[in-house]
């Protein structure tokens, strides 16, 4: 999809505070508040801007440790779409899941991003997750940690930026959201 020079401007303001009201936007871009309006009315429509989200600084909620978290089937491929989607909501449904992706093709299939107050917790869900089935079916073949100090952000980096570094084999281009 082609975007227009103005449309890139009001993109790039909204990823650095999707707050922003149209009328600051058009001050910003010596255009009425009702251009700006119309130009990010259109991005929603065309669905480059899907909506508007709060970002967390976890630490104060008590998230310190972080974790990225590749996960492979233990058969190595998953017999049926239902095994598929039983695992799948067992990801969605653990307590300290961030975000999750599916990743369409290779291993590892799934990567979640989790959060704990301490390692004592982290090392309890990861023990937690071995012994649960149907999540004891999956193996645990990467494990990332960092704090929340080590996330950065670039126009507020979403979790399949953070992926698309992190992840060698994988392309943001094929991962789908759980």
């Amino acid at each position: 999809m082609k975007l227009t020079q103005k449309e890139i401007k009001v993109l790039a303001m909204l990823l650095e505070n999707g707050r922003m009201r149209d009328a600051e936007i058009g001050r910003e871009l010596s255009i009425s508040t009702t251009a700006a309006r119309k130009i990010r009315r259109g991005l929603e429509e065309k669905g480059v801007i899907r909506g508007y989200s709060t970002l967390t600084t976890y630490n104060q909620l008590g998230a310190n440790i972080f974790a990225l978290i590749h996960l492979t089937p233990i058969n190595k491929r998953f017999s049926n779409l239902e095994e598929r989607e039983n695992i799948e909501e067992a990801i969605k449904n653990m307590p300290n899941l961030l975000s999750g992706c599916r990743i369409s093709q290779g291993n590892p299939t799934h990567i979640i991003f989790v959060g704990f107050r301490d390692f004592e917790e982290m090392n309890g869900f990861l023990q937690q997750m071995r012994v649960t089935p149907p999540l004891s079916e999956m193996d645990i073949t990467k494990i990332y940690t960092f704090s929340q100090n080590d996330i950065f952000r670039k126009h507020k980096l979403s979790f399949m930026d953070l992926l698309g570094r992190i992840s060698h084999k994988s392309s943001p281009k094929i991962l789908q959201r759980i």
